[in-house]
């Protein structure tokens, strides 16, 4: 039956029945060709890990001390650094550069915890003043003081 119907085919149409053979056979290839980069860059990230006894989740750790670390203040440069729970009154300005902030603070109005001593000497004006400043120049004020 196939040589039949062969036979009564044009050459043109026979052309384009190989030419699709080879098309699909060539996207089969190509997609053998994806999973085994794909399954060979796994293999050698795994392996990597492996020899160097990597923990993905010690990793996580490390990197949250790293970034706890480089916002620490240390008791040294003046004041409690250590404050774990705010339960009202003021906090030193070392205590609310620590990350995380204690529990109770408003992390995103840590400059409304500074005595007015303290806020007087750290932004150069008054919480009135300050609060009637624009939000850009704020926040730059904030951020250049560790209170961002």
């Amino acid at each position: 039956r196939r040589h039949q119907l062969e036979a009564q085919m044009t050459n043109g149409e026979r052309d384009d029945v190989q030419l699709k053979g080879r098309l699909e056979q060539q996207a089969v290839n190509l997609a053998d060709k994806a999973r085994q980069e794909n399954y060979a860059k796994d293999f050698r990230r795994h392996h990597l890990e492996a020899q160097m006894n990597i923990d993905p989740e010690q990793e996580r750790r490390e990197l949250e001390a790293r970034m706890r670390s480089k916002f620490a203040v240390s008791a040294s440069a003046g004041g409690d650094a250590t404050v774990t729970e705010f339960t009202g009154g003021s906090l030193p300005l070392s205590a609310l550069q620590v990350r995380p902030v204690p529990k109770g603070v408003d992390k995103t109005k840590l400059e409304t915890y500074l005595s007015d001593e303290e806020f007087q000497s750290v932004f150069g004006m008054d919480k009135a003043k300050f609060a009637g400043q624009p939000k850009w120049k704020t926040q730059k004020l904030k951020r250049a003081n560790g209170l961002f």
